[in-house]
């Protein structure tokens, strides 16, 4: 792919920049992104984690006229929120901002609560704050560790979710709550089109289904069905809630596929997400495994972080003047394939460059099981 191409998927946000046309949606004039969330708040869930650093920093250095960023953290281990947040500033992506405005790491306000408390757990003071003055809510709290217990994906994701648009639906300036999903939560189909299936569950039955059946593994197994995983499915329940408070709010859908590490800016290759592909491949290059069950010419569906956060950033500011869920899919899929052995292959020939690999040889045999 030439630089030029690149540039146009980023969606830089310096530019003056249009998403595609959706039919249902009236003709917007050009505006640069920057100059949308000039005095604008932005609410986000999630931002303790690899996506979340990154919309904070993204919009703090590409938009530096916002007014603030509320970010909801729980304490944690004995860390304040403070802490947390400090925590958040320290990682070096961080610091091309920290040299050029460094005071405006002061627009970030954190807001104590939890996405599994009632009312997420937030002050009355703190949550009125939020309703007079958040215009964007990016909500990209999750938990994607699959080991997790049925009951703590379900409050995390599922229920979490709600709680956040309850609280949502009630901000007075409120321009666009997007949700950030999977590309996988619509795992059984083998094409996923940018739209809102019709719904596999009776939402209310889920809720119940949670607290009546919540341990038993064996229903579990059965209520998950053909999806992959519960985490694909907790994504899957939640898109239909986004869709059961449409009209209610302006919202989007943003589905990414296997979030990788930073492509270009602010810092090219820094990751601190050590799960899905960056840990097969880190595995791969440390000797700690040599062989992935699968195929090799499956396609390995990656998109750079910075691809996703900008997107998301573009997507958010063109926002949706129609009553119903706009969804975009962000992944490369068959405009851009990437096999799994490839893409292992160029990730070891990269850590013999930089000395990472622990073997000269290191190489991963992909099985189907017929060896």
């Amino acid at each position: 792919m030439s630089d030029s191409q690149q540039d146009a998927v980023t969606y830089r946000l310096n530019s003056t920049v249009k998403l595609a046309e959706p039919s249902a949606v009236p003709d917007n004039k050009y505006i640069r992104v920057a100059d949308y969330y000039a005095g604008k708040s932005v609410f986000i869930t999630g931002a303790t984690g690899f996506l979340g650093k990154l919309f904070v920093e993204r919009l703090l250095y590409n938009c530096k006229d916002i007014e603030a960023i509320y970010i909801l953290i729980r304490s944690k281990k004995g860390e304040g929120v403070e802490r947390r947040l400090q925590n958040i500033f320290d990682v070096p992506i961080f610091d091309k901002l920290k040299e050029v405005r460094p005071n405006d790491l002061k627009k970030v306000i954190a807001i104590e609560g939890d996405v599994t408390s009632p009312r997420l757990g937030i002050k009355d003071e703190d949550e009125q704050k939020l309703i007079d003055q958040v215009s964007v809510v990016f909500h990209s709290a999750a938990t994607v560790r699959f080991a997790d217990p049925f009951r703590t994906t379900m409050a995390v994701n599922f229920e979490g979710t709600k709680k956040v648009m309850d609280l949502a639906k009630s901000m007075k300036k409120l321009e666009t709550f997007a949700y950030l999903s999977t590309a996988f939560s619509n795992a059984p189909k083998i094409a996923i089109d940018e739209k809102i299936y019709p719904p596999i569950k009776n939402l209310d039955e889920v809720t119940q289904f949670i607290e009546h059946h919540g341990t038993d593994e064996a229903r579990i197994e059965e209520f998950k069905g053909h999806h992959p995983n519960i985490y694909a499915l907790s994504k899957l329940l939640s898109e239909h809630l986004v869709n059961e408070y449409r009209g209610k709010m302006p919202s989007i859908i943003i589905r990414p596929s296997v979030v990788g590490p930073i492509l270009h800016e602010p810092l090219k290759g820094w990751t601190d997400n050590w799960v899905a592909s960056t840990a097969t491949f880190s595995n791969a290059a440390r000797g700690l495994m040599s062989m992935q069950y699968g195929s090799r010419d499956t396609v390995c569906d990656l998109i750079p972080v910075d691809y996703v956060t900008n997107f998301s950033l573009v997507a958010a500011a063109r926002g949706n003047k129609t009553d119903e869920v706009l969804v975009y899919n962000i992944c490369s899929s068959s405009q851009n394939p990437i096999s799994w052995r490839y893409a292992s292959d160029l990730f070891l020939e990269e850590s013999r460059k930089h000395g990472y690999c622990i073997q000269k040889n290191t190489s991963v045999l992909y099985t189907s099981g017929t060896y």
